[in-house]
């Protein structure tokens, strides 16, 4: 049986920019599976996330981590929500994890005071 650890993802980054992170993916079952395949959601933004290759093989009470690249083509402020999609090569074994993508603009990351600032003419 597969299961994902985290099981769901939440990724931030800037617009037209890259983030990554990890999850684990195990066999908590006792035989092993094979051809296990990752596959995102199609259209935008399941089509962001890149880089996952097929597992020939996850051994049973075993676990792999695998890299979640995500490459944001887009400057839109928002929340995007995507799906991976996780099966062995028979469709028994299979999991979705939710993926939800934040694109934040600089105005989150900085905050400008525009007060002026104070000088003390006091002396110790």
């Amino acid at each position: 049986q597969l299961v994902a650890f985290p099981s769901s993802l939440s990724l931030s980054t800037f617009g037209i920019d890259t983030n990554s992170t990890t999850i684990q993916l195990c066999n908590v079952g006792l035989t092993d599976l094979k051809s296990i395949s990752i596959n995102p959601s199609s259209g935008a933004p399941g089509s962001w996330i890149t880089g996952f290759s097929l597992i020939d093989t996850l051994s049973a009470q075993s676990c792999q981590t695998l890299d979640v690249n995500v490459t944001v083509p887009t400057s839109t402020i928002d929340d995007y929500s995507a799906t991976l999609g996780v099966s062995d090569y028979t469709g028994a074994n299979s999991l979705t994890i939710p993926v939800t993508i934040s694109v934040k603009g600089m105005e989150s990351v900085f905050r400008w005071d525009w007060t002026p600032a104070i000088r003390s003419t006091q002396s110790d």
